[in-house]
């Protein structure tokens, strides 16, 4: 599962922003709107639907065409909070424009939006403190390593125990970024966890319980306020 954390100031309350999704309510009839799934009072949880028609063209062996009219309906689940971070996106499109513009409608234009940049190293580490020490950290990708001379390297950094010490030994005092972390969990969890520079989170696990995305959403917050 993939799960998209952005940093948002919400002009409305909650109910309010229900509110108006609801009159924005996916229906038969429409190629886009809300699904409301869940309302508490701090939190919202919901989808945007768009619904989109397109004709698939085959041409068989003999060089004959058929047309066959397709409708694909491609979903945005999403779960938003006055408290940071204030909107999760929950294995959503490669591209958010579409749910962004209606979040932005129905708040009267007067939406904030901004991409999180958070310390992923800083993210991990609040992270493994938080799972109570069961896991690693087995690989780490860095960008823009200098070399010096103008030159610049991309580096991927794997091993079968924790290499933060071996990533850290490799960088010395060189300008760098860094991009992702792999956390790897021990049993009793299993799989791994992919983390990022941009607010994101890619699990490969066998379970994805709402403990672990709890924990995912405490450790990146305490990142962002450190």
């Amino acid at each position: 599962m993939r799960y998209k954390w952005l940093n948002v100031e919400w002009p409305l309350s909650i109910a309010q922003l229900a509110a108006r999704m609801k009159s924005m309510e996916f229906n038969s009839t429409l190629q886009h709107g809300f699904v409301i799934d869940k309302v508490r009072d701090d939190t919202l949880e919901a989808r945007y639907i768009e619904k989109i028609n397109y004709t698939d063209t085959i041409t068989d062996p003999f060089g004959n065409e058929s047309s066959f009219d397709r409708t694909e309906y491609r979903e945005s689940a999403f779960r938003l909070t006055k408290a940071p971070p204030s909107l999760e996106f929950i294995n959503s499109p490669r591209s958010l424009q579409a749910v962004l513009s209606r979040f932005s409608e129905i708040t009267d234009f007067t939406l904030s939006i901004e991409e999180l940049k958070v310390d992923v190293l800083l993210w991990a580490e609040e992270l493994l403190k938080a799972i109570g020490g069961a896991a690693g950290l087995d690989s780490m990708q860095i960008s823009k390593l200098e070399l010096g001379n103008k030159a610049f390297a991309k580096v991927l950094i794997s091993g079968e125990k924790d290499v933060k010490d071996a990533c850290a030994q490799l960088i010395g005092n060189r300008k760098h970024i860094l991009e992702k972390i792999r956390v790897r969990l021990y049993p009793p969890l299993k799989g791994t966890i992919v983390l990022s520079n941009g607010g994101s989170a890619t699990l490969n696990i066998e379970e994805v319980s709402e403990r672990v995305v709890r924990l995912l959403r405490d450790s990146l917050n305490v990142a962002l306020s450190d």
